[in-house]
């Protein structure tokens, strides 16, 4: 099998990136999904999810934020009541990621930092945090910018930077599957559409291929006609 694992997380705020990861002032998780899927090879890909996690996470001594609440939805009261606690996800999260080959984000850079913050803050374990920042990593944003060919913004060009801009994961959904990412800043919905962005750039690289598993065929056949 040839296993990736597929993930997102949704947080409390953006790392302090100049800061340590073990700064208490990081943000937490709000929310985590993640699919371990087999993807198949090259000459014969596949899209079978073996397993998947959906949480969102019980805030312990800390609260969600007005702006994270207007994204998704996610309020402080909701979490305390339907949340499990941070570490437990965590745990099964990285079970999860010790069967894959590779771990699969969007602007996987964010991703990769919150979940090294969350190692350090909830395992103290420095070890297993320097594993994680080493681990492979493929990040669909950076891979998909000479697809999708997204016009550089208008500071970009004022910095004389005419580089096609980095994809929002909408916009790089939309390129693939033409279709309109719906439920953005929700962790499983803006994994599936990661999925969806890995299927067209795999397509795109490998015409030939062809996606086998039945929940994303539609998504492969459209974007290997995009």
């Amino acid at each position: 099998m040839n296993l990736k694992l597929f993930y997102d997380f949704e947080t409390t705020g953006l790392p302090l990136y100049k800061e340590p990861s073990s700064d208490p002032r990081q943000p937490h998780i709000t929310q985590l999904a993640a699919k371990l899927i087999d993807v198949g090879t090259p000459d014969a890909p596949q899209c079978n999810v073996i397993a998947s996690i959906d949480v969102i996470i019980k805030p312990e001594g800390w609260y969600i934020p007005d702006e994270c609440v207007a994204l998704n939805g996610i309020t402080t009261e909701f979490a305390l009541d339907v949340g499990v606690p941070e570490r437990d996800a965590l745990q099964v999260f990285l079970g999860l990621w010790s069967a894959a080959n590779e771990r699969v984000g969007h602007n996987e850079g964010f991703d990769a930092r919150i979940g090294r913050i969350a190692i350090k803050r909830l395992l103290n374990d420095d070890q297993l945090a320097d594993v994680w920042k080493a681990g492979p990593a493929y990040c669909t944003q950076r891979n998909a910018v000479n697809h999708c060919k997204v016009p550089p913004t208008d500071a970009m060009l004022a910095r004389n930077n005419r580089s096609w801009k980095t994809p929002s994961l909408a916009e790089a959904y939309q390129h693939f599957t033409g279709l309109v990412h719906t439920g953005a800043h929700r962790a499983m919905a803006d994994t599936n559409a990661t999925v969806a962005v890995y299927v067209g750039i795999r397509k795109a690289e490998n015409p030939g291929g062809a996606v086998v598993d039945a929940e994303y065929r539609e998504v492969g056949e459209a974007a290997h006609n995009a």
